[in-house]
């Protein structure tokens, strides 16, 4: 009994070292549609993340800064959000002539995906409305006191696009790296 107990415990142990070892693979090579529309994506997450940079400095110098700076923070973001809606546009007529990406598609993220495009272009244009009525002189209160609550639900339209768009990217099998990261070294 006890020369089987020995070997099961130490077998049990390599087990369970082994669990915590990981298997790298390559990434999948995309066919043409795939990577037409993971291009497109891309694109339009370059335009919102100017976005957000122009709201974290429109924040960030809210309370330090006079009216002429901030009248230039909101032009920023209103060119900003005029370039993110400009680019919504022609993402969305990519995800819509694409039919077969995701397929299959059994919980229909492709069509979650059109009106999540659609939804954060029309929040785009919103925004470079309002903060494009933010800029002349006579608005330097209300740009003071409601640039920011109002950039913030504009930000929220953001999130809440990037939460459709992962599915979409998980149901395509299309892998997003951080943006500046290269490819997975491990992977060869």
């Amino acid at each position: 009994m006890k020369r089987f107990l020995l070997p099961l415990v130490l077998v049990g142990l390599a087990a369970s070292r082994l669990a915590g070892q990981a298997v790298i693979t390559r990434d999948p090579s995309l066919d043409s549609a795939h990577a037409r529309v993971r291009d497109a994506l891309f694109v339009l997450r370059d335009s919102l993340s100017s976005v957000d940079a122009a709201v974290g400095r429109l924040q960030r110098d809210m309370s330090t800064s006079s009216d002429v700076v901030l009248r230039s923070r909101v032009k920023v973001l209103r060119d900003a959000c005029n370039r993110a809606a400009r680019t919504a546009g022609p993402t969305l007529s990519v995800i819509s002539s694409t039919t077969s990406v995701p397929s299959p598609d059994p919980r229909n993220v492709r069509a979650e995906t059109e009106r999540g495009l659609v939804s954060l272009r029309q929040a785009m244009e919103k925004c470079g409305t309002e903060f494009g009525g933010l800029l002349p002189v006579e608005k330097a209160e209300e740009l003071r006191g409601y640039a920011v609550p109002r950039a913030l639900r504009m930000q929220e339209s953001i999130r809440t696009y990037e939460r459709v768009i992962e599915q979409y990217f998980a149901t395509a099998g299309i892998k997003v790296r951080p943006r500046g990261a290269g490819k997975n070294p491990f992977a060869g």
